[in-house]
C-alpha cells in the first residue's frame, strides 16, 4: 500500500465526518434564516409551477403544461409528487430532503477530490462546497438543481477509475452506470444532454484500445443514457406525434437570451411579456409546445443573424456572469433576502462564490495532468458552455460550484506548495492570476448591485401576500405597498403596473357591489359618495394598465382591463341614472346616463383593441357582451343612447 493510500485509509471516517458536520451546520443555519422569509412557505415562479404540477400528479389530475409534450423537464415534478405522497403536501419535507442531498453532494466532492488530487484537496473542496451559502439557498426552493447537481457528480465519480484500479480507464459497468445517471439528470436539466454526448466521446478516447473497444465504451454511455431518456421521448411522441426528446422549452429559452430587450441574465417571467411571446407563436400558427419551440428557435436565430454585434455583447455578458462574484437573481434574489429579511448568509461579503472563484481560476490553470483532471475540466467547460446559448444566472451556474471548489482547493494547495518550496519565482504566476482573478470577479461590471434587480422580489412578495390562507382576506394595502415598491425600484417593470391595475380593478368591483347595495337601501347620498370612490379606484386601475400597455404595446390583457375599468365605471353611472329616474329626477338621470355612455365608448374601444391583438381572448369577448347588455340598461334619455341601443339591438 502506498503512503498516500495509507493516509487516506487512516482518515477514512474522519474526513467524511468533518464534511458532514460542516455541510449540516451550514444547512441548519440557512434553514433558521430562510424559514423566516415569506418565500420559504410560498413557492414562486418556477418553484410554484413545479409545486402545482406535483400536486396535480399526486391527485391524479391534469396539469396544463403536461397534457401535450412536456414544456418543462419532468423529472422534478414527478420526484416532488413522490415526496408529497410520502410526507404530505408541504414544501418543508422537500427542502429537508434536498438539504440531505446537498450533504451527499459534498461527500461526492470529497470522493472525487481524493481520487484525483489527493486527500488535502478532496477535504478542502468538500468543506468549501458544504459552506457555500448558495447551495442551501437553492435547496430551500422547489427546484431541480439540488438533485441534478448530485446526479452529475455521481456520474463523474462513476467515470473515474475505481479505488485500486490505478490510472486506468473506468470499467464498462461504471460507464453504463454513469450514462444512466446522466440520462436521469438530463430529465431535470436537458442541457446535460451535451455533457452526455461529450462523455461518450471521452469514454472512447483510448489510444491503446482497438477501434471496436472504443465504440463499445462510447455505446455503453450513450445507450445507458438513452434508457433513461427514451421513455419520456416515447411519451411525448405518443401524446402529440412530435419527436421531443425531453421538453419543449428550448426555443423559449433561446429567444429569452436573444431578443431586443435581452440582458443575458433575466428570464421572461409569466406575465405580459410572456403573453406577447405566446401571442407571437399563435400568430405564426405555432399552437403546440413543440411547434412554438421550433418557431421561437427560428426567431432567435434570425435575431442573432441580424444583430451579430449585440449577440457577441450578450455572449460576453454571460461569460462575465459565470465568473462574477455577484449572485444574479433567478426566481428569488439572494440580495433581497439579505437586505429585506436579514438572511446574513446571503449578504454580499459572506464567504462564498466571490472568494471561491479566484482560487478556482488558479486551479484551472495549474491543476496538473493527474488522471481524472481532464474529465473534471471537460465537465466544467461543457456545463458552462451548455448554458451560454440561453441566459445565465446564479441558479444555472450552481452545478459548476462543486467542480470549481475542487479546482479552488487544488489552487490553494498549489500556491502553498510553491511558496513553501522557497522558489518564489515559480509562485509569481499563480499569485498574479489569483490577484487578477480576484479583481475581475469582484468588480461589478454589469451593475448587479443595483437595487432595481429586486423589483421582481417585491412583486413576488406582493403576490404571496395577496395569496392569503383560505378564509382570510388578503391585506390589499400591503399588496399595494409592495407593488408600488417594485415600481419604484424599476419603473419599466410592466407586470408590476399591470398587477397594480388588477388590484384597483378588484377594488372597483367591490365598490360597485356596495354602490348597488346603497341604492337598494335608498341611500342616494351614500351612493353618490361611493360612486366617487369607486370611479377613482377604476381610473387608477386604468392608469396603471395604460402604463403597462405603454411598456408592452401588445399587452392585450391590459388593454382589456382598461376597457373593463371603463365598463365598471359606466355601470356606476348607470346605477345612479336608474335610481334618479326612479325618483323622478330626469336631469340627474340624463347627466349620469350621458357619463355612462362616455365610459362605455371607452370600454368598447379598449375591448376592441384587446380583441384585435388577440382575437381568441375570451375574457374580452365576454366583457363586450356584458357591455352590450349594460348599454341596453341605460335610460334612453338622449339621442346618442338611443342610437347606441339600436346598434346593439341590431347586432343581436
Amino acid at each position: 500500500m502506498s503512503r498516500r493510500a495509507r493516509v487516506v485509509s487512516k482518515n477514512g471516517w474522519r474526513d467524511p465526518a468533518l464534511v458532514v458536520l460542516a455541510a449540516a451546520a451550514m444547512r441548519v443555519a440557512a434553514w433558521l434564516q430562510l424559514s423566516r422569509t415569506p418565500f420559504f412557505a410560498s413557492p414562486v415562479v418556477d418553484a410554484s409551477t413545479f409545486d402545482i404540477w406535483a400536486r396535480a400528479i399526486a391527485h391524479g389530475t391534469t396539469f396544463p403544461g403536461a397534457v401535450d409534450v412536456f414544456f418543462k423537464p419532468p423529472l422534478y415534478p414527478y420526484l416532488l409528487a413522490g415526496i408529497y405522497g410520502v410526507f404530505g403536501e408541504s414544501p418543508t419535507a422537500a427542502y429537508a430532503l434536498q438539504m440531505i442531498a446537498g450533504v451527499v453532494t459534498c461527500l461526492l466532492v470529497l470522493m472525487i477530490g481524493r481520487r484525483v488530487f489527493g486527500r488535502a484537496v478532496g477535504l478542502g473542496a468538500a468543506v468549501a462546497t458544504g459552506l457555500l451559502p448558495m447551495l442551501p439557498f437553492f435547496e430551500a426552493q422547489l427546484l431541480a438543481e439540488s438533485w441534478t447537481t448530485l446526479l452529475t457528480l455521481l456520474a463523474l465519480e462513476r467515470l473515474l477509475p475505481a479505488k485500486g484500479e490505478g490510472a486506468g480507464e473506468a470499467t464498462t459497468a461504471r460507464l453504463i452506470q454513469a450514462g444512466l445517471v446522466l440520462g436521469i439528470a438530463a430529465l431535470g436539466r436537458p442541457n446535460l444532454m451535451l455533457l452526455i454526448l461529450v462523455v461518450g466521446v471521452w469514454a472512447a478516447w483510448d489510444a491503446s484500445a482497438r477501434r471496436p473497444r472504443r465504440l463499445v465504451r462510447a455505446a455503453a454511455v450513450l445507450a445507458a443514457a438513452a434508457v433513461a431518456i427514451l421513455p419520456v421521448t416515447v411519451r411525448n411522441l405518443s401524446v402529440s406525434g412530435e419527436p421531443v426528446l425531453i421538453s419543449a422549452n428550448f426555443g423559449a429559452n433561446l429567444v429569452t437570451g436573444h431578443h431586443d430587450g435581452a440582458d443575458g441574465v433575466s428570464a421572461i417571467p409569466v406575465g405580459l411579456r410572456w403573453d406577447d411571446l405566446q401571442l407571437t407563436c399563435r400568430e405564426a400558427g405555432a399552437a403546440s409546445p413543440a411547434a412554438s419551440s421550433r418557431h421561437l428557435t427560428k426567431v432567435a436565430l434570425g435575431w442573432m443573424k441580424d444583430h451579430p454585434g449585440r449577440t457577441l455583447e450578450l455572449f460576453g455578458r454571460k461569460v462575465l456572469v459565470l465568473v462574477s462574484g455577484w449572485e444574479t437573481r433567478n426566481n428569488i434574489g439572494a440580495a433581497w433576502l439579505a437586505r429585506e429579511h436579514g438572511v446574513g448568509l446571503l449578504s454580499r461579503w459572506w464567504p462564498g462564490t466571490w472568494l471561491l472563484l479566484p482560487f478556482a481560476m488558479v486551479g484551472l490553470v495549474w491543476a496538473g495532468r493527474r488522471p481524472g483532471t481532464g474529465l473534471l475540466l471537460l465537465a466544467t467547460g461543457v456545463q458552462a458552455a451548455s448554458v451560454l446559448p440561453f441566459f445565465v444566472n446564479a441558479r444555472f451556474r450552481l452545478p459548476l460550484l462543486p467542480l470549481l471548489a475542487l479546482f479552488a482547493a487544488a489552487g490553494v494547495v498549489e500556491v502553498g506548495r510553491r511558496l513553501r518550496g522557497g522558489d518564489l519565482r515559480s509562485a509569481v504566476g499563480p499569485v498574479v492570476v489569483l490577484i487578477a482573478a480576484a479583481v475581475i470577479v469582484n468588480v461589478d461590471w454589469l451593475g448587479f448591485d443595483d437595487t432595481r434587480w429586486n423589483a421582481e422580489d417585491a412583486f413576488n412578495e406582493a403576490l404571496i401576500v395577496q395569496k392569503s390562507p383560505v378564509g382570510v382576506a388578503p391585506d390589499l394595502d400591503a399588496v399595494e405597498r409592495l407593488l408600488q415598491r417594485a415600481i419604484a425600484l424599476d419603473p419599466t417593470f410592466a407586470d408590476a403596473h399591470e398587477r397594480l391595475g388588477v388590484l384597483n380593478l378588484m377594488r372597483g368591483q367591490q365598490g360597485l357591489a356596495l354602490l348597488q347595495r346603497d341604492i337598494a337601501g335608498g341611500d342616494i347620498v351614500g351612493a353618490k359618495r361611493r360612486t366617487i370612490q369607486t370611479q377613482a379606484a377604476l381610473d387608477t386601475a386604468a392608469a396603471s394598465h395604460q402604463e403597462a400597455l405603454a411598456l408592452v404595446t401588445r399587452a392585450y390583457r391590459s388593454a382589456a382591463n382598461i376597457g373593463t375599468a371603463a365598463l365598471l365605471a359606466g355601470e356606476t353611472n348607470t346605477a345612479l341614472a336608474q335610481a334618479a329616474l326612479a325618483r323622478g329626477d330626469s336631469v340627474l338621470a340624463a347627466d349620469e346616463a350621458a357619463a355612462a355612455m362616455t365610459r362605455y365608448r371607452d370600454a368598447d374601444r379598449y375591448l376592441g383593441r384587446a380583441l384585435t391583438l388577440d382575437p381568441s381572448f375570451q375574457e374580452a369577448r365576454s366583457n363586450r357582451q356584458v357591455l352590450a347588455a349594460s348599454i341596453m340598461k341605460l335610460p334612453p334619455l338622449t339621442e346618442e343612447i338611443r342610437a347606441a341601443q339600436d346598434r346593439v339591438g341590431g347586432r343581436r
